[in-house]
């Protein structure tokens, strides 16, 4: 598994322990996310992770995605450069960094490039515990995945 994926995955694993007796904490984290974030997409989600950037203002950010569906997608950004050690693990100025960087809408890179939208961020989630804390942006594409990109993508491409 990939640094990045690793570091997202331990992340949640570690936000979940002691909340279940489940024999595979990866379907228990899936369930987690797809419980808190149920209802807000018109589309199918998949949970998927994605290397992904996405570049506002204040330039271009490596992410990792979470879950995608043909109307937008769910991601963490891993790039230190987006923001401070301390931030990272703190909502408000975490969703300050954010805004400042994505608030007049900004750029997803998927497949390296080879799917790109334009996007407007909806919402920041934290997920705070044990001396952690994972912080999520949600973003909606201001267009629709097309077919072919979401077989690119490997996702459903009905709503």
């Amino acid at each position: 598994m990939n640094p990045e994926r690793g570091a997202v995955a331990n992340d949640l694993l570690r936000q979940i322990q002691g909340w279940t007796s489940l024999g595979d904490a990866s379907e228990f984290a899936q369930k987690v996310l797809e419980a808190q974030y149920a209802g807000r997409r018109d589309a199918i989600r998949t949970f998927k992770f994605l290397e992904i950037s996405v570049q506002g203002v204040g330039g271009t950010y490596r992410a990792l995605g979470i879950n995608i569906s043909l109307t937008g997608i769910l991601f963490r950004i891993t790039d230190p450069r987006f923001a401070a050690d301390g931030d990272q693990q703190h909502l408000m100025p975490y969703t300050a960094r954010v805004w400042q960087n994505f608030h007049g809408g900004f750029h997803v890179f998927l497949e390296r490039g080879a799917v790109a939208r334009e996007a407007d961020v909806v919402r920041v989630s934290g997920y705070c515990g044990r001396k952690s804390s994972l912080v999520l942006v949600g973003c909606r594409f201001r267009e629709e995945l097309t077919a072919a990109e979401c077989d690119l993508l490997g996702i459903p491409h009905a709503a």
